[in-house]
């Protein structure tokens, strides 16, 4: 066992009476960010280093520090404290590694890259942007680079380390039209900074902005749609939880008794892990459980196979082992993320073999959505309910005709996962507001039938 294994063995054979036992949680990490405009370029380092403790029994306690300032029982006693003035906590255990690893330490931290390299992509997006754009204003570029890292140790023995890098550009700008502006954000991520394209980074941007400004209104009523990889990643932020162990065995998510049966179409298969693919950022390859990151299917061909699992509800719904899916609560609010809880790692729709054009010919005539408000307050997890503005373009005859922005999706995700008929061939990537929490991936998706509500224009 490692010095801190050792240390906190015998801190928890000190206070067996208090608690079952420890868990430390120490993550990392480092960043480079350069900001490029029209007109300026900037950067900025930092590195934040924090430690969790948490206590295992019938109540539990957690501590968090920051920096290097407290030792490992000033956290214990902190955590100690919790523990006696909780109103209500989940009994939880610590975990046992099933094969006793060599003792893990927490990994150096490895030399960021040069800041002009990251320069040059941002101002080149940029340039690239303002010269291919009809409209624009604001344009925005960052580009980022992650370093992080993390070690788990508990008194049980378990100790285990990782680390992760990739690099993320974030390309924005205000797309102007004759009524309305419309702020377009689009990203991409790679291990390297080398790999990314940002020639397809732009024309992406280009289409998401230009194609959907000043735009008109349809009947209500259902229509086949292709939801553009953009905005299928934003829906999947805002409703990942149906996949959530604890969601399902609480009976708040509507899959409540579904799993091994059919949940949508055959072209629809969800993946959760740790290995970047498809484009992917890949993230760190352990949770904070010290669990391995399992890459496995939730959703195979339409089938729910496996929902997002801690130990703890893994447990509730008899799945036999976590599937590393383990997180920190409270990191939407930006609040202090304590309580452990179900978080997804890498979730994305799995692509298919068509590309953009291909999608639309198959469509023939219906709806390109390309963008979404509000996709946290859209969709109810115990229904299945979806209610939220969206913006659009108008196919025809399998092209893009006149853009639509008084357009509403009014539907269930039941009838979306159904109709999925084919997905395109390249992924689109989100991360939590940009938390580093977890990432959404998802290709285009041709959509068979989906409700969707017009408003009338008014003058």
């Amino acid at each position: 066992m490692t010095d801190i294994c050792e240390k906190l063995a015998k801190l928890a054979a000190e206070h067996a009476d208090e608690c079952d036992g420890f868990e430390l949680e120490e993550s990392c990490e480092s960043c480079l960010e350069v900001v490029a405009t029209s007109d300026s370029l900037g950067g900025t380092t930092y590195e934040l280093n924090e430690k969790y403790m948490r206590c295992a029994g019938s109540r539990v306690g957690y501590a968090r520090a920051e920096g290097d300032g407290a030792s490992i029982e000033e956290l214990v006693d902190e955590t100690l404290q919790q523990s006696r003035i909780v109103d209500a906590s989940e009994p939880a255990g610590v975990l046992v590694a099933p094969d006793r690893e060599e003792a893990a330490v927490l990994p150096e931290v490895q030399a960021l890259p040069d800041a002009a390299k990251l320069a040059g992509i941002a101002r080149h997006a940029v340039s690239l942007l303002e010269s291919r754009a009809r409209r624009h204003r604001a344009v925005r570029c960052i580009v980022r680079t992650l370093d992080q890292r993390r070690l788990v140790s508990n008194s049980l023995g378990l100790s285990r380390a990782c680390s992760h890098r990739h690099t993320l550009v974030l390309l924005t700008y205000i797309a102007p039209g004759e009524r309305e502006m419309h702020n377009v954000v689009v990203r991409s991520y790679a291990e390297d900074s080398s790999d990314i394209d940002v020639a397809e980074l732009v024309s992406r941007a280009i289409l998401m902005g230009e194609g959907s400004l000043d735009g008109g209104t349809i009947e209500s009523g259902k229509y086949p749609v292709v939801i553009s990889g953009e905005v299928m990643c934003q829906m999947l932020v805002g409703f990942w939880q149906l996949f959530s162990a604890e969601k399902v065995a609480t009976g708040q998510s509507y899959l409540n008794g579904m799993l091994d049966k059919r949940v949508g179409s055959e072209a629809l298969t969800i993946r959760d892990g740790s290995v970047p693919r498809w484009g992917g950022p890949g993230c760190l390859a352990i949770d904070a459980q010290g669990v391995p990151r399992l890459e496995h299917d939730v959703v195979r061909s339409g089938i729910f196979v496996s929902p997002l699992a801690t130990a703890e509800w893994a447990g509730e719904l008899g799945l036999g082992a976590s599937t590393g899916d383990c997180g920190r609560r409270d990191t939407l609010g930006r609040i202090v993320p304590n309580d452990l809880t179900v978080v997804p790692g890498n979730l994305c729709i799995v692509p298919g073999n068509n590309d953009i054009d291909a999608l639309f010919s198959a469509m023939g005539d219906g709806v390109y959505i390309t963008d979404i408000d509000d996709v946290y307050h859209s969709f109810n997890l115990a229904s299945g309910g979806i209610s939220t503005p969206v913006r659009g373009i108008r196919v025809r005859n399998g092209r893009l005709a006149e853009p639509l922005s008084a357009l509403s999706i009014s539907s269930n995700l039941k009838e979306l996962f159904a109709n999925v008929s084919a997905r395109g061939d390249k992924v689109s990537w989100v991360d939590l507001e940009d938390l580093n929490a977890y990432w959404c991936g998802s290709p285009d998706i041709l959509v068979s039938s989906l409700g969707l509500v017009g408003a009338m224009e008014t003058h």
